[in-house]
């Protein structure tokens, strides 16, 4: 409210419809919409919308953390050699969210040398153990479940870690570069 009163008084924008300003300089504009685009909740880092093509244009890059695999990148990265699927799990049981794990997954691999994909595997078995199983001949996962399929994702990214103090094994839900 403070920023559409502020707009207002200020003699910048033009007036369209009850409650919305609007500022055009050079092509760029500033709507305020009675339902925000998005909503960030900063006390517990979370980020609220409708729509992720809206919100683009404002976060920039935000689209590649929600990208969704295609079906055919799916099935790329099923087929992968360290990926071994079982009977009764296949590429219909693959869910949404790691789908978009799937999407990240690939561009890391991508990137990665054939020593670190070694190494790799390694480090996913170090933490994973227990949740995972690993032919250390074939060099292969065992994939039957979604919860295996999202362990595994979350070693590509490497998101599992050693505290330096007490020498838990941690699992992090979140990545930022530093």
């Amino acid at each position: 409210m403070w920023l559409m009163k502020t707009l207002l008084t200020s003699g910048c924008t033009n007036q369209r419809g009850a409650g919305q300003a609007e500022i055009e300089e050079n092509e760029g504009r500033l709507i305020i919409n009675n339902i925000p685009d998005a909503v960030y909740f900063k006390g517990r880092d979370l980020l609220i919308f409708k729509n992720l093509a809206t919100i683009s244009s404002i976060f920039k890059g935000i689209d590649v953390l929600y990208k969704e695999a295609t079906e055919e990148q799916v099935n790329t990265f099923l087929g992968e050699s360290f990926i071994g699927l079982s009977t009764d799990y296949d590429i219909e049981k693959v869910s949404k969210p790691n789908r978009k794990r799937i999407a990240l997954a690939m561009d890391t691999l991508a990137e990665m040398s054939a020593g670190d994909r070694n190494e790799m595997l390694l480090y996913i078995n170090d933490y994973c153990a227990e949740k995972l199983k690993y032919d250390g001949e074939g060099n292969k996962f065992e994939i039957s479940s979604e919860e295996e399929l999202k362990y595994l994702l979350y070693g590509i990214e490497q998101r599992f870690y050693t505290t330096r103090f007490g020498n838990e094994k941690r699992l992090a839900n979140s990545i930022l570069k530093l």
